[in-house]
C-alpha cells in the first residue's frame, strides 16, 4: 500500500506526536508498505537521519509559525497515494488532505492527538480561525478517526463533529527492546554525582502545557530529604524555567541535564530514577509517551488526574494521581512515593513494567494499524 503521512513535527525534531509517527513509518516500510511522511522544514536538522530510513521524507518549505505551517504545494505531492494518514492537529496545511481528496478523489483519515492549546493571543487568534474554516470540515470527511485514547476523545473540544460509528482506539506503544528494567544496565557517567539521591524526573518539551513550573513550585514544600529534581528537556524557553528555580531558591534540588538523544540514556535515567512526574493539568496532553517509557523501565509515575494521561496510571498500583492544579497534593503524592517501604516499591516497579510490557506494543499497535488501513481501501 501506498501512504502518506502528514504531521507538522517528525524527528529528529523532538515531540511526542512525531515519534508516533516516526515508529509507525518505519514498522509500515518493513512490512513491505511504501511510506512518504510529509512534514515541514525546521532550521538546524541533522538530516542525515533522513537517509537512514527505509520510507521517504519530504520536508516542506512553508510559511511557518511556531510548529504551525503553510505549505499549499502539499495538495499536489499527495496525488497518487492510495491513502493519505493526517496526525492532526497540523495547523496551516492539514487541510490539504481535504483539498486532495476534493481534486484528487483520495481517502484520507487522521489520528487525534490532542487538542492545541497555544500560548498568547496572536497564536490563540490565528488557531481559532484555522478551525472555524476546517476542524470541522476535516472531522466530518474522513474516512477514519483513530484516537489514542478514547476518554480523551470524548472529551475533545471537537467531539461534536465526530461521528463515533467512525472512531477507532490504538494506543501509543513504546519499545520494549530499549525501554526496559533490565537489571545490571550501568549506569551513565552523569547519573553518578545523584548516587546517594532520590531523584525525581521531569522529561519531555517544556511547553507551557506540560507545566513544569507547576511541578517546580512543589519542589521546595517536599519534606523527603535528599531530593532532586532532573530535568531532562531543553528549547521552548527553558531559560525562563531557570529563571523560575532562581526565584524559588532551589537550585540545589533542580537540575537542567539537557535532553537526552539516545533512548538508551534516557532508559538508564528512568531506570534510576524513583519517580517521572508528568504534571500536565489540561487536555492538551492527551496520552504521554514519556509515562509509558518510563513504566517500561520499572519507574513509577505521577500524573494530573486529568482525561487521557491519567489512564496511563493505575492509582496506588504503578504510581499515583495528583488532584489537578492542586500543588498540596502533588508534593504528598511524592512524599508519599518516595517513602514506599522496598517492598512496597518492588510492587509498585514490577506492575509499572507488566502494565507496559502486555497492554502497548509496537507489533500490535501497527498490526491493528494495518488492519484498520485494509478496511478503509
Amino acid at each position: 500500500m501506498k501512504i502518506a503521512f502528514l504531521i507538522s513535527t517528525f524527528p529528529p525534531k523532538v515531540g511526542g506526536m512525531g515519534q508516533v509517527a516516526y515508529e509507525e513509518a518505519k514498522r509500515l516500510a518493513t512490512h513491505g508498505h511504501e511510506v512518504t511522511v510529509f512534514t515541514l522544514d525546521y532550521p538546524d536538522l541533522d538530516l542525515s537521519f533522513d537517509l537512514d530510513q527505509k520510507f521517504k521524507i519530504v520536508r516542506l518549505r512553508s510559511l511557518r509559525f511556531g510548529d504551525a505551517g503553510f505549505a499549499p504545494q502539499l495538495i499536489c505531492r499527495l496525488k497518487g497515494f492510495d491513502l493519505v494518514h493526517l496526525h492532526y492537529p497540523f495547523y496551516g496545511s492539514a487541510h490539504c488532505a481535504f483539498m486532495a481528496k476534493v481534486l484528487n478523489d483520495q481517502k484520507y483519515l487522521l489520528t487525534y492527538h490532542m487538542d492545541a492549546r497555544p500560548v498568547g493571543f496572536l497564536k490563540k487568534f490565528l488557531q481559532k480561525v484555522y478551525d472555524f474554516l476546517w476542524a470541522k470540515v476535516l472531522l466530518k470527511n474522513a474516512v477514519g478517526i483513530i484516537t489514542v485514547d478514547r476518554e480523551h476523545l470524548l472529551a475533545a473540544d471537537y467531539i461534536k463533529f465526530i461521528a463515533v460509528k467512525k472512531v477507532i482506539e490504538i494506543s501509543n506503544a513504546v519499545d520494549t527492546n530499549i525501554f526496559t528494567p533490565e537489571l545490571g544496565v550501568s549506569d551513565s557517567e552523569f547519573l553518578l554525582e545523584y548516587k546517594n539521591k532520590n531523584i525525581i524526573l521531569f522529561v519531555g518539551n517544556p511547553l507551557p502545557f506540560k507545566r513544569l513550573d507547576f511541578l517546580l513550585q512543589a519542589i521546595p514544600k517536599l519534606t523527603t530529604p535528599n531530593t532532586v529534581l532532573l530535568i531532562n528537556s531543553g528549547g521552548y524557553e527553558i531559560e525562563k524555567y531557570k529563571k523560575i528555580v532562581d526565584n524559588l531558591g532551589v537550585n540545589d534540588k533542580v537540575k537542567f541535564i539537557g535532553r537526552q538523544k539516545d533512548q538508551s540514556d534516557l532508559a538508564k535515567l528512568y531506570r534510576r530514577a524513583q519517580c517521572l512526574v508528568v504534571p500536565s493539568t489540561s487536555s492538551a496532553e492527551s496520552f504521554s509517551l514519556v509515562a509509558l517509557e518510563a513504566q517500561a523501565c520499572g519507574c513509577p509515575v505521577i500524573v494530573s488526574n486529568v482525561v487521557g494521561i491519567r489512564n496511563r496510571v493505575d492509582n496506588n498500583q504503578n504510581g499515583y494521581w495528583f488532584q489537578t492544579d492542586s500543588v498540596d497534593d502533588l508534593v504528598q503524592k511524592i512524599d508519599q512515593l518516595l517513602n514506599l517501604s522496598s517492598e512496597q516499591r518492588l510492587a509498585f516497579r514490577q506492575h509499572a513494567y507488566l502494565k507496559v510490557s502486555q497492554n502497548y506494543s509496537w507489533d500490535k499497535h501497527v498490526a491493528d494499524l494495518e488492519k484498520y488501513y485494509q478496511s478503509l481501501c
